[in-house]
């Protein structure tokens, strides 16, 4: 295991995808069109976001958020409300 030099700050890790916070702007996508929305609660520690009155949950298998009750490609939620067909 490698050690940092004296004197020489350790990296900051960052989180590799958007945090969703309330109020945060984000996309809702379905078939190629994006509507905008904006987050309305973060529930489950983030797993869980409501945003334009509907709500969405984090798919274990593809780590997008999806409509609740959709299979993983149904209506997504993106992060960024510019990524519209790519969410974050």
């Amino acid at each position: 295991m490698s050690q940092q030099p004296a004197g020489r700050p350790h990296p900051t890790l960052r989180p590799s995808r958007s945090v969703p916070t309330v109020g945060m702007e984000v996309a809702i996508v379905h078939l190629g069109t994006s509507m905008p929305a904006v987050v309305e609660q973060v529930r489950d520690g983030g797993r869980t976001i409501v945003a334009g009155g509907e709500t969405f949950e984090l798919s274990r298998l593809t780590a997008h958020f999806v409509r609740a009750g959709d299979p993983y490609y149904g209506v997504r939620l993106a992060l960024s409300p510019m990524a519209g067909g790519d969410p974050a």
